[in-house]
């Protein structure tokens, strides 16, 4: 009897929590609804995830419940979605029942407790930042930015405080220089953030100390300030490594068309976000924009007016990074492709739009509409850290996976890359990349092995095409015959080739079949140019005029060799250079004559052979005193 009412106990209480699940799901429903098109409702499979793992008891769940669930997740501790998600959901609920949602369920992100700024520091500082204009783009500081320098004066404050509890701190007046050294002293020791306590690279850290310093500098310039605590502090700023990774042609044309070939049973809303995350990527490598460019970029920053016939033009990027919000930056590329994936994605959003009634995003700036050409589901514009998203979504699907650190910059580092291989013009290069210097565009060309390979074997004449045989190459069939003759006899009887490698074999048979060329001098026997110089005696131009003259005459044959510079044969070189000319001659011979005319007389009458180079006459010195010998022993 005992049994039977604890078994009718037992399948109430089933009862009683299969109809509590059932509302709960109701719940969910009722909240994704409410929230459709807000980020939260993208993590409703984590919200039911934790119902479904504490049997939908939500008054059971506390801070230290959540983090074990987030380790049996494996969700990172950077990861707060679905930390905001639940409270989103835990606060819906409770407008809904109080009861069934206590306020105990709603888990506050954890915070780093930074107090805010006392009212005059944060005037001060506002004040210092509303005067500067920067110089390289003469426009304000970016909100962005002074969000972080308030942020860095927060810890900065915190650390003070902390440090000397008795002390106050109100104004930017009340720090000194050793507070200075101390923070820094203990950021650099430590190497953890301030804000979170977890470590930070040696750059994030330095970011902040020159956030300080910049305001400090500002302020003493602008002479609001008396004076720079941060004066004369050592704070280093590493440079990264130059990067050797990026992602091939294949692994781009991958990430461009994920999931092209199954669009067509996708229904609509997936259908829109596939052929958006592809163009996406499309849109960022052809110009190699940077995330934020590609994100920003509108319809009418791709003038079809100031298209070649080609379908050459470019792609604008107003405002780009560093640059004044009216700047405008050109990069001209072929637009065939990108046409191709932007036509499509235009055409699946009209459909989407027409479908979902949403109207597209339209940004006003200096009076005039631009549309952006890629948005959200709900119609509104997207951000980089979206496209970050987007992007590692892209890689997933495609099986791709980058090393720790790349993220969508490696798309742009990659069209840098591949235009350097295609033969672009490093300065061409330089221009598209919009970098304030060449070395900057330099670190981002990623060469692979088997490019610097062929680059070598091209530079040596070895590649694929140069290796070529063709049928006009071949020698005549006499000469053919010779060269096969002389590479039987090479090989006939050598053992040592059976041991050695290809390569060295066929070195020494390459030797001995240019060795029995008629035209082959080996390089002891040859004069450089610059060696024909120093023989001479004369300079540059002169030995040019000289050697066209020569060459005219017959008296020089130049030789190229295996590395395509001439040379000169030493016989040709020594004998012209052993004639003696006119003047010396003169002067030999006891002449006292200012222009010399008795030696080039003789020549006249026939009486001495001479080599004319130009307008001068070269004598041999053998003939010369031969004739002077008969004429004085006459």
């Amino acid at each position: 009897m005992y049994q039977q009412q604890q078994a009718a106990v037992s399948t109430e209480n089933l009862l009683r929590n299969s109809d509590y699940a059932r509302n709960m799901k109701e719940v969910v429903e009722k909240w994704a609804k409410g929230n459709a098109g807000k980020r939260v409702v993208n993590y409703r499979s984590a919200v039911e995830r934790i119902l479904c793992e504490t049997d939908y008891d939500i008054g059971s769940i506390d801070r230290e419940m959540m983090k074990n669930l987030w380790k049996k997740f494996g969700w990172s501790d950077r990861n707060i979605w679905p930390l905001t998600a639940w409270n989103s959901f835990c606060r819906f609920g409770a407008a809904l029942s109080p009861d069934a949602f206590p306020p105990s369920c709603i888990i506050q992100k954890e915070r780093q407790g930074l107090a805010a700024l006392p009212p005059q520091m944060a005037h001060e500082i506002e004040d210092i930042l509303a005067a500067h204009v920067v110089r390289t783009t003469g426009s304000k500081i970016k909100k962005q930015s002074q969000r972080q320098i308030l942020r860095s004066f927060e810890a900065f404050r915190d650390f003070v405080v902390k440090n000397e509890p008795a002390r106050s701190v109100s104004a930017l007046s009340d720090f000194t220089g050793d507070d200075a050294q101390k923070f820094c002293d203990i950021l650099v020791k430590t190497g953890a953030s301030p804000f979170t306590s977890r470590k930070i690279s040696p750059n994030a850290i330095a970011a902040i100390l020159i956030n300080l310093r910049r305001v400090f500098k500002m302020g003493l310039r602008q002479r609001k300030l008396g004076g720079n605590i941060f004066q004369g502090l050592a704070i280093e700023k590493y440079k990264t490594a130059k990067r050797e990774f990026c992602l091939t042609k294949e692994q781009v044309e991958k990430l461009r068309t994920v999931g092209v070939d199954s669009c067509e049973s996708m229904k609509l809303a997936k259908r829109f976000e596939q052929i958006r995350d592809n163009a996406m990527v499309s849109t960022q490598y052809e110009p190699a924009l940077r995330s934020e460019d590609t994100v920003y970029l509108c319809w009418e920053d791709l003038p079809a007016h100031e298209r070649s016939k080609a379908n050459v033009g470019p792609v604008v990027v107003r405002g780009g990074k560093s640059r004044p919000d009216q700047h405008e930056d050109r990069i001209y590329i072929p637009l065939n492709r990108l046409d191709a994936d932007l036509y499509r994605w235009k055409k699946i959003s009209q459909e989407y739009c027409a479908a979902k009634g949403i109207v597209p995003p339209v940004i006003t700036v200096n009076g005039r509409e631009y549309h952006p050409i890629f948005f959200s589901k709900t119609g509104k514009p997207l951000s980089p850290a979206s496209y970050s998203h987007i992007f590692s979504r892209q890689l997933k699907k495609a099986g791709i996976s980058l090393p720790k650190g790349y993220k969508t910059h490696i798309i742009r580092h990659s069209r840098i890359t591949h235009w350097v291989d295609e033969g672009m013009a490093f300065e061409k290069v330089h221009e598209n990349a919009r970098h304030a210097d060449l070395d900057e565009t330099w670190r981002y060309f990623h060469s692979n092995a088997s490019k610097r390979i062929e680059a070598v074997e091209k530079l040596y004449g070895l590649d694929k095409d140069s290796r070529a045989m063709r049928s006009e190459a071949l020698p005549k069939s006499a000469i053919l015959r010779t060269i096969i003759e002389i590479v039987i006899n090479s090989v006939r009887g050598e053992k040592r080739f059976d041991s050695e490698p290809l390569g060295v074999a066929i070195t020494e048979i390459e030797k001995a079949i240019r060795a029995n060329c008629v035209d082959c001098v080996p390089a002891a026997q040859c004069y450089t140019y610059r060696e024909v110089m120093d023989k001479w005696g004369i300079g540059r131009t002169q030995t040019y005029e000289r050697m066209r003259t020569l060459e005219h005459m017959g008296l020089v044959t130049p030789m190229a060799r295996s590395n395509k510079k001439i040379v000169y044969l030493k016989e040709e070189i020594d004998r012209i250079n052993a004639l003696v000319d006119s003047r010396k001659a003169s002067v030999a011979f006891g002449y006292k004559e200012k222009v010399p005319t008795t030696i080039p007389g003789l020549v006249q009458k026939g009486m001495v052979k001479s080599t004319k180079i130009g307008k001068l006459h070269f004598f041999e010195p053998d003939e010369l005193v031969e004739h002077f010998y008969e004429k004085n022993r006459k």
